[in-house]
């Protein structure tokens, strides 16, 4: 069900990570000659991770409309795992924390942009 004002947002930060983390993807893998500009490209780590912690807080704010669904289950499990992926390393970085999760690299956040971004795409449609 469309429900308008939450479902264009959903849509909207769905494509938005889905460019931000598909298209540097297959470039990396060969599948496309073209990449970001290079000003999104030189997004620190840091930018990174504060994306990748506020799609997964959008992910779990978006669950409570689909709550009882096997996507509501899914989006929430997806949004601690990204939250965690962005914040831990965050906090790694201001000497809160004194470890990280290890083999956190680029690639591996444009993963997390392309899943967060699918189901973000997904929940547009069935809210």
């Amino acid at each position: 069900m469309w429900e308008h004002e939450k479902s264009w947002l959903s849509l909207i930060l769905g494509l938005v990570l889905l460019v931000l983390g598909g298209i540097p993807l297959l470039n990396s893998i060969g599948l496309i000659g073209f990449n970001l500009p290079a000003f999104l490209l030189g997004l620190t780590p840091q930018v990174l991770l504060y994306i990748i912690a506020a799609g997964g807080v959008y992910l779990i704010v978006d669950v409570f409309g689909e709550w009882g669904e096997w996507y509501g289950y899914a989006s929430l499990a997806l949004g601690v795992v990204a939250i965690l992926a962005g914040l831990v390393p965050l906090l790694f970085v201001f000497g809160i924390i004194p470890w990280t999760i290890p083999g956190m690299s680029l690639w591996v956040y444009n993963i997390i942009f392309v899943i967060e971004a699918f189901f973000l795409i997904i929940g547009a449609f069935l809210q």
